[in-house]
């Protein structure tokens, strides 16, 4: 019975044409979201906004079932489909259809409003503009005030004035102060006082000057309306050397009054406290910062003695104890001071410093970076939490904590960190680079861009932010750009190898393999021992699949170290043991090739601490083990490779290269259909690596997959266009070097 009514339902479905409709409603669907898939990335909406293109689809389906059954559509216009056995053709519209139209209109135009609106919130603003915006209405920028001292060599005291002066004001939690590398920009420049306010983002502006002469000391200053210039509050101050920081505590209170900010009693009693009772000891704290803000020789360890000489005379001093605490911590960057024995030095620095002030944001701050560096992140954690209480705008305490998440790849934590410090400190050059690149690690590609940029207005001869530039560019499919950055960097700094390795991979992208080994082999003639350069060969060979000339310089590279199993790997070797153990993959010597990866993984205990950074080695090994019939042991890897993948998701990573190690996965299981769609994520991100398709070890038996092919495709017809571009821009660019527009310009001049 339930079967004949089926079979009625679907032949008066037929009747109506209810399929035609449904069936054109699929293949318009189906249009729209391939149109959805091709134009997303171009206009920068993120990938995931596509599921609400399909929840539109499928809710829009009712609707698109109801007009099939109920209407037809004629040369009259819409009609309402007549019962069974009628002999009309179509019956007008009643009241009831047109409220039944209206409803499905209504519905439908609510429907793609809901979708559209979900779109357009997934679509922020960037960060930089954001940031740019942004001038909170109690806001300042101490610039430096000039030495009108006699003696030049007093040039420390009038920067140490500043510089207490700055931090004084930072520790005002309703008081925004630009730091230190943007308000010393403008030492030595006669910059209009509007400039400095939009470029710092305040309102407000404190310029002043200081002359030292024996022990007195004249101090003037002056409060700016940035916008129109006007002075808000000026002083002069003659004083006894003993009453500097009275001083400065007063010039502090003034501002606090002037821009009408209220005092919690805490905040003042920080105001009010000098940071040491001796002016002996203050006067070598400032020269000692004086000198380690210089980073030349051997200023580092010049002025950490100079701090433990300002401890010694005021054992209270904890400004001091932290200064020489982050100063070993410094050393053990330089290599001037060993890892351990910096730890170990800084912790009972600190340790002391935080007895002698517990309310000092900046030990804290110096204590949570110590905490990181010993892979103690949750007292770190703790740490930085106090320190950003005590002072929310502290630039220091923002920054190290900031570094230490990237540390441990909580992208998102960091990037409002490294924001929220790059408001305070916008002129600062190394920060803008850090935090394009690490807005690239999230997907944010035209803003970390804009950040790398602007680094480099600022301090123009960067040229590792040039290389960077490169990489990036390249990384997001941009090759055209990639390559026409890499090849004005390579002519300004052919030295930047990291620029020239990015470059060669730039051309291996586009298929422009010659080029590649041209530029490889030149390359390493001038710089025969470089690491990036060693690696874009090894690029070329992998790219054009010579697994001959691979697997030979491997075999010569690893055997020239003379290693036995079970020896500390430093980088280099590491690396070489690495690219043995990938050729004796590719020989069919998965034993050794197993044995080999799990050596240079660090065996079980390196395994198990493998970050996602780490991930190509885990995922070596799970192919070895696969080859090898030990599925349970690859499983259990790659499950491993899943888990850290939706990690790094959880906590920002957006690259292409992200979604690529996705697929990867997958393709080792032989789930093809996931690894096919994790490429296409990785391609509409940006990823255009067509030979690692066609040579790359995960994907051997996967080329005539017909999804694979049609990835081929889209791959290939991008590139072209992209050749195409890089072709006119320097074919213009060489018209506007002979000075001829119209020259003709043959295309092998350039490929």
């Amino acid at each position: 019975m339930v079967s004949n009514w089926l079979l009625n339902v679907f032949a008066e479905a037929r009747r109506r044409r209810v399929f035609g409709v449904l069936a054109l409603y699929i293949v318009g669907a189906w249009v729209v979201l391939q149109v959805a898939a091709t134009l997303f990335p171009g206009w920068r909406i993120p990938d995931e906004a596509i599921r609400f293109v399909w929840l539109g689809a499928v809710l829009l389906f009712p609707g698109a079932l109801v007009f099939g059954w109920k209407y037809d559509v004629s040369a009259q216009g819409i009609r309402r489909t007549p019962p069974a056995n009628s002999e009309v053709v179509g019956l007008p519209l009643n009241r009831a259809d047109h409220w039944i139209l209206a409803v499905i209109a209504l519905l439908s135009v609510g429907v793609c409003f809901g979708v559209i609106r979900e779109i357009a919130a997934m679509h922020v603003d960037s960060p930089q503009v954001q940031v740019a915006n942004e001038i909170p209405a109690n806001s300042i920028a101490v610039l430096p005030f000039v030495n009108m001292s006699d003696d030049k060599d007093n040039e420390y005291f009038s920067d140490g004035i500043t510089e207490q002066l700055l931090n004084e004001l930072a520790g005002i939690p309703d008081l925004h102060v630009a730091a230190r590398t943007s308000a010393f920009y403008y030492k030595d420049k006669n910059e209009k006082m509007q400039t400095v306010g939009e470029q710092l983002g305040v309102r407000t502006v404190l310029e002043g000057s200081v002359r030292k002469a024996g022990d007195t000391v004249r101090i003037t200053a002056q409060l700016i309306n940035a916008s129109d210039g006007y002075h808000l509050w000026s002083d002069t101050y003659d004083r006894k050397i003993d009453d500097i920081f009275a001083v400065q505590d007063e010039i502090a209170a003034a501002i606090v009054d002037t821009l009408r900010i209220e005092l919690m009693i805490k905040d003042q009693e920080r105001i009010d406290r000098s940071i040491t009772k001796s002016v002996e000891a203050f006067d070598i704290y400032l020269r000692a910062m004086a000198r380690r803000n210089t980073l030349t020789g051997d200023s580092l360890v010049r002025s950490n003695e100079m701090f433990a000489d300002a401890i010694e005379i005021d054992p209270e001093f904890a400004h001091a104890y932290v200064a020489l605490a982050y100063g070993y911590i410094l050393e053990s960057f330089s290599g001037s001071m060993t890892i351990d024995d910096a730890n170990a030095e800084a912790a009972i620095l600190l340790e002391k410093a935080l007895a002698l002030r517990p309310d000092l944001a900046e030990a804290h701050a110096s204590m949570g970076l110590l905490k990181a560096r010993l892979e103690r992140y949750g007292e770190s954690d703790e740490h930085f939490a106090t320190a950003l209480a005590i002072n929310p705008n502290d630039f220091g305490s923002l920054l190290n904590y900031g570094l230490t998440l990237v540390w441990q790849s909580r992208l998102k934590e960091a990037s409002a960190a490294y924001l929220k410090a790059q408001s305070l400190d916008p002129l600062n050059a190394d920060l803008n680079f850090n935090l394009g690149a690490l807005l690239m690690l999230m997907g944010e590609v035209d803003s970390g861009l804009g950040f790398m940029q602007k680094s480099l207005e600022i301090k123009p001869d960067m040229y590792m932010v040039r290389g960077a530039i490169t990489h990036w560019l390249g990384v997001y499919g941009r090759l055209d750009e990639a390559i026409a950055n890499g090849q004005a960097t390579l002519a300004d700094y052919p030295e930047n190898t990291p620029n020239t390795g990015a470059l060669v991979q730039a051309y291996i992208w586009l298929g422009l393999i010659d080029e590649a080994k041209s530029l490889v082999e030149s390359s390493r003639a001038a710089f025969p021992d470089d690491e990036n350069i060693k690696k874009a060969e090894i690029n070329v060979m992998l790219s054009t699949g010579d697994r001959a000339a691979f697997i030979e310089l491997a075999d010569r590279e690893f055997h020239a170290l003379d290693l036995n199993v079970g020896d500390p790997l430093d980088f280099r070797s590491r690396a070489r043991a690495y690219y043995y153990a990938w050729a004796s993959l590719m020989q069919g010597e998965y034993q050794r090739a197993a044995d080999y990866f799990f050596w240079v993984a660090g065996g079980e205990e390196g395994i198990a601490s493998k970050t996602y950074d780490d991930m190509y080695m885990l995922k070596m090994l799970a192919l070895s083990y696969r080859k090898l019939d030990r599925f349970e042991e690859s499983d259990a890897l790659l499950d491993r490779c899943l888990d850290l993948v939706a990690g790094a998701r959880d906590r920002g990573w957006a690259t292409p290269t992200l979604f690529v190690r996705l697929a990867e996965i997958h393709a080792i299981r032989g789930d093809v259909e996931n690894a096919v769609s994790n490429l296409e994520i990785a391609l509409d991100k940006g990823w255009r690596d067509l030979n690692m398709i066609e040579y790359g070890v995960f994907w051997q038996g996967l080329q005539d997959n017909p999804e694979i092919n049609r990835i081929k495709v889209r791959i290939l017809n991008d590139l072209e266009d992209q050749k195409l571009r890089l072709e006119n821009s320097m074919r213009a660019s060489l018209r506007a070097t002979l000075g001829d527009p119209n020259a003709r310009v043959s295309r092998s001049v350039f490929f």
